[in-house]
């Protein structure tokens, strides 16, 4: 399957569902793993989503029955990637070009690699994903990042619902002479 083709669930359109019935925040994308689910909500976002003392933040892992983060969106790719590594020592953000490919590092404290890059790089695949919203980074490093999804886990029908509209109008589903999604 080609990195922007995703299989669309009802579960992944329950799950965005869910995350804006308990938080009231507008999510603007999310990944959905075996192991835990992560949510990217618009900027100026976050408190409302996380709610008082985490509530919104806890019923999710509860409904869930996993862990949930949530990441802030921002329009400036170095302080996005910086917000998706939040939880680890972040010392710097790079972009630079190495033989013909672009390439954004993103340098912690030596003593949390291991963790922020995840088992089987499990974090980097989550960074990579989310770092791939479309206008996010540079056209050029966005591409770069997709080639590296091909194993990625699909993602929900409320993603490209959300998508389309923006690209296309609130009636786009009238554009077309048919138009499934998987279940």
């Amino acid at each position: 399957m080609p990195a922007d083709e995703r299989t669309i669930t009802e579960d992944d359109i329950r799950a965005f569902a869910l995350f804006e019935r308990v938080t009231h925040a507008r999510p603007k994308d999310f990944v959905k793993l075996e192991d835990r689910v992560v949510f990217v909500v618009e900027s100026g976002q976050l408190q409302r989503a996380l709610g008082p003392q985490a509530r919104s933040l806890q019923k999710l892992k509860e409904l869930f029955e996993k862990p949930v983060d949530i990441v802030e969106f921002d329009p400036e790719p170095d302080v996005f990637l910086r917000r998706i590594f939040h939880q680890y020592k972040v010392s710097s953000v790079t972009f630079s070009e190495k033989g013909g490919r672009k390439h954004a590092t993103v340098t912690v404290d030596p003593e949390e690699k291991g963790r922020a890059i995840g088992k089987g790089g499990k974090n980097l695949k989550v960074a990579q994903m989310l770092a791939t919203i479309p206008d996010l980074l540079p056209p050029e490093y966005a591409a770069e990042l997709s080639k590296l999804q091909s194993q990625a886990p699909p993602m929900g029908w409320a993603f490209v619902k959300r998508r389309m509209n923006a690209e296309l109008g609130p009636h786009w589903q009238e554009k077309f002479a048919a138009f499934e999604h998987a279940r």
